[in-house]
């Protein structure tokens, strides 16, 4: 079925309508692209009645903000994250972990500097092999170079021939 955008006057079909029960055929008159660019008009003219509006809204449901968060962070990947650290079978995970500390002497596997916090247990994400402990300076750098491909040659090479060194700026920095 299609129908013709009051603002446009375009002819669309019915999906690119919002829906509304009040019309006719139950949908607005005007199109999803009408009335987003409406919308934003409106925002961008009415910026402090919009801030007001929503700083009272959040004000007056903290509830069903507490449960859209919930809803957001169980969808993304911190959600996803939570998830597969709940599939962990707890009792194995904690026994390769203390048996993991004495064979590393208590140091990181890659930078081997002693723990001052917190362990991070380092796996394979593809097949959830345990590698090793890692600090967290390791643990986020070591995301880097498995994650993006050509990461650590990159790497490498911008510590060799970084854009700076074409340019003498070593004078800027030091006093």
């Amino acid at each position: 079925m299609n129908k013709q955008c009051s603002k446009c006057k375009l002819i669309k079909t019915i999906d690119e309508f919002h829906k509304n029960k009040e019309m006719k055929d139950g949908h607005f008159a005007h199109c999803k692209e009408c009335h987003h660019l409406k919308a934003k008009e409106w925002e961008k003219n009415n910026r402090e009645k919009r801030i007001a509006y929503q700083k009272k809204w959040t004000k007056e449901n903290p509830e069903l903000i507490k449960k859209y968060q919930k809803a957001y962070r169980d969808r993304t990947d911190k959600g996803i994250l939570k998830q597969r650290r709940q599939n962990w079978n707890k009792k194995e995970l904690n026994k390769v972990y203390e048996s993991l500390i004495p064979i590393q002497n208590d140091k990181c596997a890659i930078c081997e500097k002693p723990f001052k916090k917190r362990r991070y247990i380092d796996h394979n994400h593809s097949n959830r092999e345990i590698r090793g402990l890692l600090c967290q300076f390791c643990n986020v750098g070591i995301s880097y170079f498995e994650n993006v491909e050509g990461f650590a040659e990159k790497a490498k090479n911008y510590l060799n021939n970084y854009p700076a060194k074409k340019v003498s700026l070593r004078k800027y920095w030091y006093k």
